[in-house]
């Protein structure tokens, strides 16, 4: 879900320095194996299509633990101070690492709402 509010809900006043920009990133992991998997969500960046325009939204890197066998879903909720610029369609991409491999996670594009 991507949104984007240029003006504050009624009563508040506005503030030069609130969020704009809005991105919730589901994210459905699945540890098929019979051990414990131990990885690192590195990045979440956000792209605007079709000028490939990196958005202002910040992230930082967590660790994740997938017990054997499990499947988990995360829900992070991104924020930045500009809202979207360069298209009216964005996609996500998680960068990821388990042991020393990297792996990157592309989304769908999805529409910006407004």
């Amino acid at each position: 879900m991507l949104d984007e509010d240029q003006a504050p809900p009624r009563g508040i006043p506005l503030q030069a320095d609130r969020d704009l920009g809005f991105a919730d990133l589901f994210v459905r992991l699945q540890n098929p194996q019979t051990q414990v998997v131990r990885l690192t969500l590195e990045k979440i960046d956000i792209y605007s299509i079709p000028s490939n325009q990196l958005q202002g939204f910040s992230f930082s890197a967590q660790p994740v633990e997938l017990k054997p066998l499990e499947n988990s879903e995360l829900v992070f909720h991104l924020s930045n101070k500009t809202g979207y610029t360069g298209g009216h369609q964005v996609k996500a991409v998680l960068t990821y690492q388990v042991s020393d491999q990297r792996y990157m996670i592309e989304s769908d594009a999805v529409d910006v709402g407004y």
